[in-house]
């Protein structure tokens, strides 16, 4: 190593340690580990407010959430109502798939099922498996197969969303933060799917409140920092989630518990579940293959047609555009129609739905959302 490099190496570290000082971490010998004298609470914080409560806690506690936390949870009834909406999301995951990441021409070599055509020339890869002759074929990408849906506190779906990012050129179209956009557009209007008049309060001929304090969001991959905060502005109640998202660092395990609602403060952050927490097994096969993604040997995941281009990636989007993950999807998507209830006659909230009016609402919904699913136009209805 030269003296310039040393120098400016040092001069990096010097900095970095200075930024990280206010963390409470210090650098030893090139490397940070936590002070052993914990920051004070800064004076702008409330003594009693979570943040100023755990301010002293490691990293692994404020990023954990309690096991006991929700106590939805606890109700078996409760505990299937959940399940109904994640497997009708992974029903319409899959009725909508399009792995297309880079367009429908080329080579995905993971991708073999989802040929549609092959030449001499080219491959060509389907967008909309279950396009039909009245259905269109997107030939435009969708978005990593990655979808949100709201259900409010009777059990009434309210409406779903893809993530975009490519349709729209744009790294900021989640499924979440798109869904949150178009439930506010909702409370403008009327349309088939708006919950009945009697549900919030009782307030009749009125749009939907603007708050979602009684809103459950089921989305196919752990929440990012800009959706867990669209979310957390938004007062979503909870989020339920099928996949674990290693970019997203769980971050919104950590906003819940440093923005729970308090009794002076209305802020509020949803609470992350897990979708094995109300017994989908799909959560634990949609981790597990994507960690054997992760741990096979480099190989490409995409080349053109002209064999100019050449795309290798391990990212969890390309993930979600492979055969194995499709087939988990199918697998998920596919039980809702045998599902047998075993608490068919119980609601989870007083005058709610109870779980065979939910099951039969999801499957009405999936009906709905067969012709008129597509998600790709401006957030504006």
């Amino acid at each position: 190593m030269d003296a310039i490099t040393r120098i400016t190496r040092r001069s990096f570290l010097a900095r970095t340690a200075t930024i990280a000082g206010g963390a409470g971490l210090t650098l030893a010998g090139g490397h940070f580990s936590s002070a052993n004298a914990a920051s004070p609470v800064p004076g702008d914080l409330q003594p009693d407010s979570p943040i100023a409560k755990n301010w002293e806690n490691p990293l692994h506690m404020i990023a954990t959430i309690e096991s006991n936390v929700a106590d939805s949870l606890g109700a078996p009834s409760c505990l299937e109502r959940h399940k109904i909406y994640c497997l009708l999301l992974m029903k319409l995951i899959h009725r909508f798939w399009n792995g297309n990441k880079y367009g429908p021409f080329g080579t995905y070599p993971q991708r073999n099922k989802q040929i549609e055509y092959k030449h001499n020339s080219y491959t060509r890869y389907k967008g909309d498996l279950y396009a039909g002759p009245n259905l269109t074929i997107w030939d435009r990408y969708l978005g990593h197969n990655i979808a949100a849906m709201a259900v409010d506190r009777n059990g009434e779906i309210i409406d779903f969303e893809f993530n975009h990012n490519e349709l729209f050129r744009s790294s900021s179209e989640h499924a979440e933060a798109r869904l949150v956009r178009r439930l506010f557009d909702l409370t403008e209007i009327f349309d088939h799917w708006k919950t009945p008049r009697t549900s919030f309060k009782g307030l009749r001929d009125k749009a939907r409140e603007l708050d979602l304090t009684d809103i459950t969001i089921y989305t196919s991959l752990e929440s990012c920092a800009q959706c867990s905060g669209m979310m957390s502005l938004a007062r979503v109640k909870e989020v339920v989630f099928l996949q674990f998202d290693p970019g997203a660092y769980r971050i919104g395990n950590i906003m819940y518990n440093l923005a729970r609602k308090t009794a002076k403060s209305t802020s509020m952050s949803p609470l992350p579940i897990p979708a094995d927490r109300v017994g989908i097994k799909y959560f634990t096969q949609l981790n597990d293959s994507y960690q054997r993604f992760l741990s096979t040997p480099p190989q490409t995941f995409f080349t053109s047609s002209d064999h100019k281009i050449k795309k290798s990636t391990d990212s969890i989007t390309s993930f979600l555009c492979t055969d194995e993950a499709m087939d988990i999807f199918k697998k998920g998507g596919d039980e809702i129609a045998v599902m047998e209830l075993e608490h068919p006659n119980v609601a989870c909230s007083p005058g709610g739905w109870t779980n065979q009016m939910c099951l039969d609402h999801a499957k009405c919904f999936f009906e709905y959302a067969d012709i008129q699913g597509f998600r790709g136009s401006p957030h504006k209805l």
